[in-house]
């Protein structure tokens, strides 16, 4: 097994294949319903140990490119004038790519931590219906973890957050709901 430039560029490709993938799939009812979330998960899985470990294997087959490789690698290598510098166009697009990635990951952060923090300011319900339907779904799971439940005007639909001490959150509008739907919201939630 080695590394080159092409194990290291073909990694990169095969990861992004799969995602793409990945993408499509994941809006697959079909294929959710019909095995789980299996298949995405071993793309999930495989697409990042690809990334990770961009090793040519001794049995790969190298495919000679007599015109699109070195076309590729001529307008790649070209250089851009920018002040008294020489930059390759390689160097720029990794530098641009690198730049773009990093500003959307700062924006995702920025986003995960304003909902956090909305979500943290959430109260406790102290409603005794609902508080009474969650105990039997809690009665009725082998889990013993705690969970806390939120009543929201904010949010449109249930969902739950905290891995280590986790949330569950409602809308206001579920009180409506029977008490059947409302056993089987929580449930799904738990």
């Amino acid at each position: 097994m080695s590394i080159s430039i092409y194990s290291v560029l073909t990694s990169f490709l095969w990861f992004n294949l799969f995602v793409l993938i990945l993408c499509v799939l994941r809006w697959k009812l079909k294929i959710i319903l019909g095995y789980n979330l299996y298949p995405l998960f071993v793309l999930t899985v495989l697409s990042t140990v690809r990334l990770l470990f961009p090793f040519e294997p001794s049995f790969a087959t190298v495919l000679r490119s007599e015109r699109v490789l070195p076309f590729l690698q001529e307008v790649l290598r070209k250089k851009i004038i920018i002040g008294s510098m020489d930059i390759p166009l390689w160097v720029m697009i990794v530098l641009i790519l690198s730049l773009v990635s990093a500003i959307l990951l700062i924006r995702l952060l920025f986003s995960v931590r304003q909902e956090l923090l909305k979500m943290r300011a959430y109260q406790q319900t102290d409603h005794a219906r609902v508080l009474s339907i969650f105990q039997k779904v809690v009665s009725n799971s082998a889990s013993k973890r705690t969970c806390q439940l939120c009543l929201s005007k904010n949010c449109s639909s249930p969902y739950i957050f905290g891995l280590i001490s986790s949330t569950i959150v409602l809308p206001e509008e579920s009180l409506s709901l029977s008490d059947q739907d409302l056993f089987y919201i929580l449930k799904h939630e738990w």
